[in-house]
């Protein structure tokens, strides 16, 4: 029989295997860079939302912290919880769904009832201040903050001043979200601390006539 001839092997272009392993090493590496973006923004959008809610209640007079309230959580679709703020006025709530409105309501002894209601993935912390009753015993001011007995009766402390500002413009952004009523309460406790204040008078005579507007 005749010997077969045998077909020399084809050698293969070093130009193109050294290509096809760069073009390969680049889909790689592309691969890659796209798992960890995602698992980067995945991992981020967790950690933006909150999954407790700490809710710290003072004295909007003096800012000093309020111990013992009875602070009341409610949101659609979930069983009401009351908890009460420890000896640093201090209240923490487990959220499962830090994107849905909640309700809170706070009761103090000596302090005005305080109601809000807030998004805590969009505020996060929240900050409740408390409005002392007139019949109340303040309770000692901070070193730092302007004694009352110095001032005359009918003007505000600077506290007050400060409260009442902090109520106004919280006020003036209600209203400007279309949240009436909530602006108008606003409003109600900017000029319980600082009766005469121009802003937060003029500011409550336009939200009322919005809601008289709007009634008709």
């Amino acid at each position: 029989m005749p010997n077969k001839v045998s077909q020399p092997k084809k050698r293969e272009d070093p130009i193109t295997r050294a290509a096809w392993i760069s073009v390969r090493g680049s889909v790689i590496v592309g691969i890659c860079t796209l798992v960890a973006a995602t698992i980067a923004a995945g991992w981020w959008r967790l950690s933006r939302s909150p999954k407790s809610l700490v809710v710290s209640v003072r004295n909007t007079v003096t800012e000093s912290v309020i111990r013992g309230a009875n602070v009341r959580l409610e949101s659609e679709g979930v069983p009401p919880t009351t908890q009460s703020s420890d000896t640093n006025g201090i209240v923490q709530f487990r959220l499962d769904e830090p994107k849905k409105e909640v309700h809170i309501w706070i009761e103090a002894d000596g302090f005005e009832k305080g109601d809000w209601q807030i998004v805590p993935a969009d505020t996060g912390n929240f900050n409740a201040r408390l409005i002392p009753t007139s019949n109340s015993v303040a309770p000692s001011p901070p070193p730092n903050a302007v004694s009352r007995a110095l001032m005359p009766p009918s003007t505000p402390s600077l506290e007050e001043r400060q409260a009442a500002r902090r109520y106004t413009t919280d006020c003036r952004t209600l209203f400007e979200k279309g949240e009436f009523q909530s602006a108008l309460s606003e409003c109600n406790k900017a000029l319980r601390v600082s009766p005469s204040n121009k802003e937060a008078l003029e500011l409550k005579r336009k939200v009322q006539n919005t809601i008289k507007i709007l009634d008709k």
